[in-house]
């Protein structure tokens, strides 16, 4: 934008010291008064103009910037959601793997547990002489007192049969 508006030169101010020509100089001076008025109140209208203008400009690049960066935050509240999300994907899958190879371990330790109670009494059952009774009683007291020990601890929990 350019200012348009041209102010035009004031005559010769009239002079006390040169009274011969005071008159004439005088009548010209104020004759350009009201021209000049006019021309500064166009050129102050203009301003106001310009004013108004880069006002409005600056209002429209902060409301610009404002949208700008409402739409950084909300990308980033939306990558942050993403992440979070996936981050959650990630500890379920985690979790649910770990479940099953828990219960596959506890499964095993039943199984385990199951298959010495049954050998031990088998044995007591076969060995009738009572010869290794004390040794195998110990061993059964040791195999319950190790499941109690799972099952009491929540590491396992028991099926029946």
């Amino acid at each position: 934008m350019k200012i348009t508006i041209h102010i035009s030169d004031l005559p010769k101010a009239p002079n006390m010291q040169e009274p011969v020509n005071f008159d004439a100089e005088a009548d010209r001076f104020v004759a350009a008064l009201p021209p000049f008025g006019k021309e500064l109140n166009a050129l102050i209208e203009e301003l106001n103009g310009f004013i108004a203008f880069i006002q409005s400009s600056s209002e429209n690049i902060q409301n610009m910037s404002n949208l700008f960066f409402e739409d950084i935050k909300k990308e980033r509240i939306d990558t942050i959601f993403e992440i979070e999300l996936e981050s959650f994907k990630i500890k379920q899958k985690t979790l649910n793997t770990t479940k099953l190879e828990f219960e596959k371990y506890t499964n095993e330790c039943i199984e385990r547990i199951n298959s010495q109670k049954f050998s031990a009494l088998q044995t007591i059952q076969d060995n009738e002489s009572g010869a290794d009774y004390i040794a195998i009683c110990q061993n059964i007291a040791h195999v319950i007192s190790l499941e109690r020990h799972l099952f009491e601890n929540n590491l396992i929990k028991l099926k029946r049969s």
